[in-house]
């Protein structure tokens, strides 16, 4: 709470002062946003980040590392289940251009191309389980996630935050009840 009070001041004061689109003022937006998400107030997140990204495009250009950073923080908001925020479709949208934006510009094993290509597969997931279908979504997903592992695991320690979140994927895409058991997940 203390965090996204801080947060939406921050956001204000810079607005007030440097104008809504001045690079400070938007960066903490993405960060308001951040913390509103994590307060779980998804729709709120969404829509604040979904604004921001507008305005960095508009200011920036579509592959500034800032504008890429919102594009992943909200395609990561979007492509979560069970949120009043959820649209994997939407998130598909956005998350693929950007990892393909940071692939190009970071390498393809750079940590944020990877765990926007995690969040694209979680988008891929989500919306296979949700529709039942898309036994190539699943695979798709599962290629991204067996690649997004392969990088972890040559950089971070094996309890590193983003390699849980990864092997947590691996498991709900091999327990997902729409796996054909003639679609091999990659290990």
């Amino acid at each position: 709470d203390d965090a996204e009070a801080l947060a939406a001041i921050t956001h204000a004061t810079l607005c007030r002062e440097l104008g809504h689109t001045h690079p400070s003022a938007l960066n903490a937006a993405m960060h308001h946003g951040i913390a509103l998400g994590a307060q779980g107030h998804h729709l709120r997140a969404a829509n604040l980040l979904q604004t921001t990204h507008a305005a960095q495009v508009a200011v920036h250009g579509p592959s500034h590392p800032e504008a890429l950073e919102t594009a992943w923080r909200l395609g990561a908001l979007l492509a979560l289940t069970d949120t009043a925020a959820s649209d994997s479709e939407a998130a598909e949208a956005l998350l693929r251009p950007t990892m393909l934006s940071l692939a190009e510009q970071l390498g393809d094993w750079h940590p944020r191309t990877q765990r926007t290509r995690v969040s694209l597969a979680e988008a891929l997931l989500s919306r296979a389980i949700l529709a039942g279908e898309e036994e190539a979504e699943i695979g798709e997903a599962g290629r991204l996630l067996a690649q997004a592992e392969q990088a972890q695991r040559s950089v971070l320690d094996t309890t590193h935050p983003d390699i849980l979140k990864t092997q947590d994927l691996r498991g709900r895409l091999s327990a997902s009840s729409v796996l054909k058991p003639a679609a091999a997940i990659p290990l």
